[in-house]
């Protein structure tokens, strides 16, 4: 009958049960973790080294030096400049025409933020469409008077294009943006 009251306790006290076999876990599992080292401490000393009750230990007698080899001096490897971020230079007609051709091979050639000084005409100076006091300078082929399709200098101030003609021969330079049906958009562009 005993048995049966023990395991009625532990039936009866579900929570405290739990809470008691979780405590035990706890403990067995500190217990192994700490490895047994929480008791052993060694107070032996080493044979090694002289204790205060050993007779005093005789200095060693300084040797003679040999004399020192200075180290060779390494050779140091030449260090490599940045490189320059490669410029493509292209004349307008060119560009605009590849990108007529065939858009994806010229996007695989100009893309990826290259850097473009773009050699043509001046087709067009324009206010840009949402800021009045920003311009674009629109650069084409020599056929600039019927461009469709242009370079697109964005962001250029009244001071920069004030005295740009239409007809004039111009290079921009800047990173290509975005080419297509419409022409080619430069990123921070700006006349060479």
């Amino acid at each position: 009958m005993g048995s049966t009251e023990k395991k009625n306790w532990f039936l009866r006290h579900k929570i405290l049960t739990g809470v008691l076999a979780f405590v035990l876990i706890i403990m067995i599992a500190s217990a192994a973790g700490s490895g047994g080292d929480d008791g052993d401490v060694d107070t032996a000393s080493d044979d090694s080294t002289p204790s205060a009750e050993s007779e005093p230990t005789k200095e060693p007698e300084p040797t003679k030096a040999e004399p020192t080899k200075e180290p060779e001096p390494t050779k140091a490897e030449p260090t490599k400049e940045p490189e320059a971020e490669k410029v493509i230079k292209v004349t307008a007609a060119k560009i605009l025409q590849e990108f007529e051709d065939n858009e994806a091979a010229a996007d695989l050639k100009y893309g990826d933020h290259q850097l473009l000084e773009v050699t043509g005409f001046v087709s067009k100076v324009d206010t840009e469409l949402l800021h009045d006091d920003r311009y674009v300078i629109q650069v084409s082929g020599p056929d600039y008077e019927y461009a469709f399709t242009t370079i697109n200098c964005d962001g250029q101030s009244a001071e920069d294009v004030a005295k740009l003609k239409v007809g004039q021969k111009v290079t921009v330079g800047g990173d290509f943006q975005d080419g297509g049906d419409l022409g080619i958009e430069l990123g921070g562009c700006h006349v060479v």
